[in-house]
């Protein structure tokens, strides 16, 4: 985590891993995404200058709902990604977010 956003985090728990098989012509590719509940008491990440990190954005769990939907409309040829990426954001929602809202 320090190398890729700068922050020193602690475990809270292991939240789940969801596998893919990526399928394109003949081949295939496997990724696993370890989902993970951190905490750090440093305010923000930053991006490293590098091509495998494009931002950060700050949501509390209860808001994770609104960004896996957000990812599922991308469109063009970040749709499929956004649509394997929203199943870990829906997982932390389910897990961490549901009944976090705060008070109104």
């Amino acid at each position: 985590m320090a190398e890729e956003t700068g922050l020193d985090v602690s475990l809270r728990r292991f939240v789940g891993l969801y596998t893919y098989d990526f399928h394109f012509g003949e081949g295939q590719r496997s990724f696993a995404s370890y989902v993970f509940h951190l905490h750090s008491e440093n305010a923000m990440p930053y991006c490293a200058n590098n091509w495998e990190v494009a931002g950060y954005s700050s949501v509390m769990p209860y808001q994770m709902g609104h960004v896996a939907a957000a990812l599922r409309r991308l469109e063009g040829k970040r749709k499929v990604w956004g649509q394997w990426r929203a199943l870990c954001h829906d997982l932390i929602y389910e897990t961490l977010g549901q009944g976090s809202r705060p008070p109104v």
